[in-house]
C-alpha cells in the first residue's frame, strides 16, 4: 500500500470511499475520490471528481496516450477472448512485451484497469472490448484509442439492452469508422454477413479483409484468405503464403486465428515472427480446452460462457471430436443468459444443432434450458434430461462417464458449468 495510488470506486456491493481512512493511514501515495471525501489531515495528492469511474477512465486514457505503441481493440459478440490470446502470442514473436486484457476485464472498469498496467517495456497492447448497451462502444474507443480494430462476429448478445441483431451490428461496428478515420487499420472478417455488408457499404482508407471462404476485398495485399488443413491454418496475403499451427481445435478457432494473423500483418509482423510467437500461446481457461481423462473419456471444457453462436460452434466441434469414437456422446448444456425477451425461443432454436451433433445423452441445466428440453423430447435416438439443481445433475450423471465417451460442457458464466468439469476431474484421480 505505501507508494500506491488508490481509486475509490463504488460498486453494487462495496464503496471504495469506505476505505479512504484506512488507505491513508497505511501510507497511500495518492487518491482519486469524490469531492469532499478526502480524509481529515491527509496532505498527499488527491484528485477529487464528481464521478470516480469517469475520472478513472479519463486517467487511464491519459496514461495510455503516454506510450506511442500499437494498441489493438478486439470487439464482437463471440470469440473475442480467444482471438485476443492468439493475437497476443503472434505479436510476441516481434515484441516480447505485449500487454493484453486479463480474463474478462473488458468493460467500464476492466478496460481502464488494463490500460493502467501499461509500462514502458510494452511494445504493443491487445485490449478486449465488451459491450452490453447502446453507446458503450463509442465510450470505450475514446479511452482505448486503438490503432487497429477487429470485430470477430455479429451474433445474439446482451439483447435485454441491445434488442436485436441489427443493433448489435451497428454498435459493435462503430470502431471501424473510428479507427479508419484516424489513419488506423480496420480488419473486416467478411465471412460474417453483417461485417461483410458493413465493409461493402463503406469507403475505407486502410481496410483489411480476412476470410476462410475465399472472399476478398479490393486490395489483394490486404485481403487475407485462409483454410484449415489438418492441424494447420494456411494463409495467403498477396504474394505472401504461410501457415501456422492450430493451438485449439475447431473451425471457429480457425476463424479466430485467421483474424489474429491478419491484425498482425497489418501491424507489420512477419510470418516468421508469427510462427515464433504462436509457440507462446496458452489456452484461455474454459474455452475450447480438450482433455483426456484417465478412464479414456474425452472432455471438451468450453464452459466459460455461452451465446447461441458460441453454443453452435461448440456443438460443431463436439461433433468433430466424437466422430468415430466408440463410447457415448454427452452434451452438458446450461442456460444462455442476457438474451432478452426472446431468450426461450433462442434456446429452442438450438434444437437442430443438437440433433446434428448426434449425441447419446443431452443433459440440460437451468430454467431456460427447459424450453429446449421440451423441444428435444420427441427426438430420437438420444435421451434428454433436464435439471434445475446442479447438485442433482452431478449426482445423477457424472458417475456414468465411461471409457471412450465424449463430453462437452457449455453454458453461460452465471450457470457455473465448470462444476461438472471439476467433479469429473475429482473422480478421475
Amino acid at each position: 500500500m505505501p507508494g500506491e495510488f488508490f481509486v475509490a470506486l463504488k460498486g453494487d456491493k462495496f464503496d471504495g470511499h469506505d476505505f479512504l481512512r484506512e488507505v491513508v493511514d497505511r501510507g497511500v501515495k495518492g487518491l482519486l475520490c469524490r469531492k469532499g471525501t478526502v480524509p481529515a489531515g491527509y496532505t498527499g495528492f488527491a484528485a477529487e471528481v464528481d464521478d470516480t469511474i469517469d475520472g478513472f477512465r479519463r486517467l487511464s486514457r491519459a496514461w495510455r496516450d503516454k506510450l506511442d505503441i500499437p494498441v489493438v481493440a478486439i470487439a464482437g459478440a463471440v470469440g473475442k477472448t480467444t482471438t485476443k490470446e492468439f493475437l497476443a502470442s503472434l505479436l510476441r514473436g516481434k515484441w516480447p512485451e505485449v500487454l493484453r486484457t486479463e480474463g474478462s476485464f473488458n468493460g467500464f472498469i476492466g478496460i481502464p484497469i488494463t490500460l493502467m498496467n501499461l509500462r514502458s517495456p510494452h511494445r504493443a497492447a491487445v485490449i478486449e472490448i465488451g459491450i452490453d448497451d447502446i453507446g458503450a462502444m463509442a465510450q470505450h474507443l475514446e479511452v482505448v484509442r486503438p490503432n487497429a480494430v477487429v470485430v470477430t462476429a455479429i451474433a445474439e448478445e446482451h439483447l435485454e439492452n441491445l434488442k436485436d441483431l441489427a443493433t448489435v451490428a451497428r454498435e459493435e461496428l462503430v470502431g471501424m469508422a473510428w479507427v479508419d478515420g484516424r489513419g488506423g487499420q480496420a480488419i473486416f472478417h467478411v465471412d460474417d454477413p453483417w461485417i461483410e455488408d458493413h465493409f461493402k457499404k463503406g469507403k475505407w482508407k486502410n481496410a483489411w479483409t480476412v476470410s476462410l471462404t475465399g472472399k476478398t476485398g479490393g486490395d489483394s495485399a490486404r485481403s487475407v484468405t485462409a483454410r484449415l488443413v489438418g492441424d494447420r491454418l494456411e494463409l495467403v496475403a498477396g504474394a505472401k503464403t504461410f501457415s501456422l499451427p492450430m493451438p485449439l481445435p475447431g473451425t471457429h478457432n480457425a476463424h479466430n486465428l485467421a483474424m489474429a494473423a491478419t491484425v498482425a500483418l497489418a501491424l507489420g509482423v512477419t510470418p516468421e515472427e508469427m510462427a515464433r510467437g504462436i509457440s507462446t500461446f496458452t489456452p484461455p481457461k474454459g474455452r475450447s480446452e480438450v482433455y483426456r481423462l484417465k478412464n479414456g473419456a474425452t472432455v471438451l471444457a468450453d464452459y466459460y460462457n455461452a451465446s447461441p453462436a458460441s453454443m453452435r460452434a461448440s456443438l460443431d466441434l463436439f461433433r468433430q471430436l466424437s466422430h468415430g469414437r466408440p463410447g457415448k456422446r454427452w452434451l452438458f448444456l446450461g442456460d444462455m443468459l442476457e438474451l432478452g425477451t426472446d431468450e426461450l425461443a433462442l434456446h429452442e432454436g438450438l434444437s437442430p444443432d443438437v440433433a446434428r451433433a448426434e449425441p447419446s445423452e443431452v443433459v440440460l441445466f437451468g430454467p431456460r434450458m427447459k424450453s429446449l428440453a421440451q423441444k428435444l423430447e420427441a427426438q430420437k435416438p438420444f435421451s434428454v434430461f433436464h435439471y434445475e439443481s446442479m447438485d442433482d445433475l452431478i449426482a445423477a450423471k457424472t458417475t456414468k462417464i465411461a471409457s471412450g465417451d465424449t463430453v462437452v460442457i457449455k453454458g453461460s458464466r452465471g450457470m457455473r458449468m465448470e462444476r461438472i468439469w471439476e467433479e469429473l476431474k475429482r473422480r478421475d484421480k
